[in-house]
């Protein structure tokens, strides 16, 4: 396995990976008829989205999508009156400044600088393997609320390393496919 392309966001001209949110943010190569297949072992999903805040609102910015139709439908569809661009490599189609307000009622986590000593080769990294977090809350696609957790993440990584021994090997046991599976959720819940 391979650690996933996470989706982007744009926040104050810099990016950042969307690490978690308290609910799926609807905006889906789906939605538009656009069916996706892997990408490559970093994007089992096939696709990866780029989202900012624009006036107060979470807005869809660029969408790259490795489209499965792309012989059949080599120009479409069309979102938010913005046409695909065609590439090659790992993504066939880009969609560009999109600009689509997103109705997303729920909290994102957004994180950068990544800290390298935390990677692990499966799923997506969580908002605690990175120095900078942001915790974004919407309603209706409204900004309500934002919140810097950088100091939250920190604790957490103090505690997780708590839990390593002297060889850096976790004391905790776990169950291997359940783990598995949380990597590839981004789910989490707000406390």
């Amino acid at each position: 396995m391979t650690a996933q392309i996470s989706d982007q966001f744009i926040y104050n001209n810099q990016f950042y990976s969307l690490t978690g949110f308290t609910e799926e943010i609807c905006f889906h190569p789906g939605d538009y008829e656009i069916f996706t297949k892997s990408a490559s072992t970093a994007c089992w999903r096939g696709f990866y989205r780029t989202f900012s805040i624009e006036n107060n609102e979470l807005v869809a910015k660029n969408l790259n999508v490795n489209d499965s139709n792309i012989n059949e439908n080599p120009l479409g569809p069309i979102i938010n009156g913005v046409k695909p661009k065609r590439n090659k490599g790992r993504f066939n189609k880009t969609y560009e400044n999109i600009n689509l307000k997103i109705d997303f009622t729920g909290s994102i986590l957004i994180g950068k600088d990544f800290i390298r000593d935390l990677y692990v080769h499966m799923g997506f990294h969580p908002a605690w393997k990175y120095e900078t977090v942001f915790e974004f809350t919407f309603e209706n696609g409204n900004l309500k609320k934002q919140e810097n957790l950088s100091d939250k993440m920190s604790e957490i990584r103090q505690e997780w390393s708590k839990l390593k021994n002297k060889k850096g090997e976790e004391t905790i046991s776990f169950d291997l496919d359940e783990w598995i599976k949380k990597t590839f959720d981004q789910k989490y819940n707000k406390k």
